[in-house]
């Protein structure tokens, strides 16, 4: 079976526009540990993921998190959540994780681990007919998702090329 190790930006934008439902066939299982689930439920997240993961589908599965080893490894100041998933990852070593705080990215890289975040997870969906990535990008620029403007034409001209207006 495969899975991925999920921190709480892409959950979180996945949930608001309403396309978290296309992560289980693309993945199969989400692998969130606990530090993670409860920044989902914190009360400044919206309502709408707080409430999804009250009653998270099957294919969610929150990790409780066992006391860690320093092992000197992790080297970046990333937040707990982040720092959770790293170490999560470093235990069961999946092939994937979705993550965007770039501080985050960058160490999860270093360590050997391929990292996607919601842009790459959005233009992965439209690729498979899933949705349609430009709209869905606007929608997303309307939450407090922060990506500069010309990452999202690049990614709109390699998805649907430069004759778009």
């Amino acid at each position: 079976m495969r899975f991925v190790i999920a921190d709480a930006s892409p959950i979180h934008y996945l949930v608001l526009l309403d396309v978290a439902a296309f992560l289980e066939p693309l993945y199969e299982r989400i692998l969130l540990p606990e530090t993670v689930a409860r920044e989902l439920q914190a009360g400044q997240a919206p309502h709408a993921v707080r409430q999804w993961l009250n009653s998270p589908p099957a294919w969610i599965e929150v990790v409780p998190e066992a006391p860690r080893e320093e092992t000197g490894l992790v080297r970046a100041s990333i937040d707990p959540g982040e720092l959770a998933v790293v170490h999560l990852a470093l235990k069961l070593k999946p092939k994937l994780v979705l993550m965007d705080d770039r501080a985050g990215v960058k160490e999860t890289n270093r360590l050997g681990f391929q990292t996607t975040g919601t842009l790459g997870i959005l233009s992965r969906f439209a690729e498979l007919g899933w949705l349609n990535l430009e709209s869905t990008l606007h929608d997303l620029q309307k939450t407090n998702f922060r990506a500069h403007p010309k990452l999202i034409r690049q990614l709109l001209d390699a998805h649907y090329g430069k004759e778009r207006p």
